[in-house]
């Protein structure tokens, strides 16, 4: 699987932070860092999971892989630096 380049801005950032809920609750102070696109905010750890997704990769039949019989059961991911909006692209932290 080739390695993924994705700009991430502060717009994209806090639109994904909404579209999991963040700042459901305008009180909570806590949540707003995450929706007010601003140069470096943080992104929610979860958006890790949808940068570079290529789409379903296992159905390029140059896989070999019979898509039918694949079973989801885990996935995982490591930050080895924070995720924060800005115009540059993700970089792989190591070979797996």
């Amino acid at each position: 699987i080739a390695d993924a380049v994705q700009a991430v801005t502060p717009r994209d950032t806090a639109l994904y932070a909404l579209s999991v809920g963040f700042g459901h609750d305008p009180a909570d102070v806590s949540q707003l860092r995450f929706v007010d696109p601003q140069p470096g905010m943080p992104a929610v750890p979860s958006m890790g999971f949808a940068l570079g997704y290529p789409g379903f990769w296992l159905g390029d039949p140059r896989t070999t892989v019979d898509a039918a019989k694949v079973l989801h059961l885990d996935q995982r991911i490591d930050f080895c630096q924070p995720v924060i909006a800005r115009k540059t692209r993700p970089r792989r932290c190591g070979n797996t």
